[in-house]
Order: C-alpha cells, then sequence, then structure tokens
C-alpha cells in the first residue's frame, strides 16, 4: 500500500478518529485516542503504520461498508 502523505492526514485523520471510537474494537479506541492527541508527525505514523485499518475507518464513516455485528455470544456475524 502507498504511503499516506501529510495532506492526505489532515484532511482524513478526524473521520477515521471517529469512525475507530465509534465503530472500533479496544485496540481501534485505543488508536482514535492516540490520534487525538497526537501532532502531524505522529498522525502520520500511526496512519502509515495501520493503513488498512485507517481505510477501513473512511469506509466505514462514509457508509460505504457496515460496521460487523456481534452475536450475543460475542462472534462476528
Amino acid at each position: 500500500m502507498a504511503k499516506i502523505d501529510v495532506v492526505t492526514v489532515i484532511e482524513e485523520s478526524i473521520k477515521v478518529q471517529q469512525a475507530w471510537e465509534k465503530f472500533g474494537g479496544s485496540f481501534t479506541k485505543g488508536l482514535s485516542q492516540a490520534l487525538l492527541h497526537a501532532d502531524i508527525h505522529n498522525a502520520c505514523k500511526i496512519a502509515n503504520t495501520w493503513p488498512d485499518e485507517w481505510q477501513s475507518a473512511l469506509e466505514l464513516y462514509e457508509g460505504k461498508i457496515k460496521p460487523t455485528e456481534k452475536t450475543e455470544d460475542g462472534n462476528e456475524d
């Protein structure tokens, strides 16, 4: 996957942070908090360390994909 540039991180970080906070598990909720407090240098590190998660969060935010539903036993449908 291509490196995510600074301008893209600036444009997308609020959407990604909100999607991670709303739809994420404990790991991506932790990333959402890190992203919320990160300077641009560290936000770029987050985006480029987890590019697949970043892209999924954007797609969730934009409604292109639906969040995975959890069943009563905690497993994904």
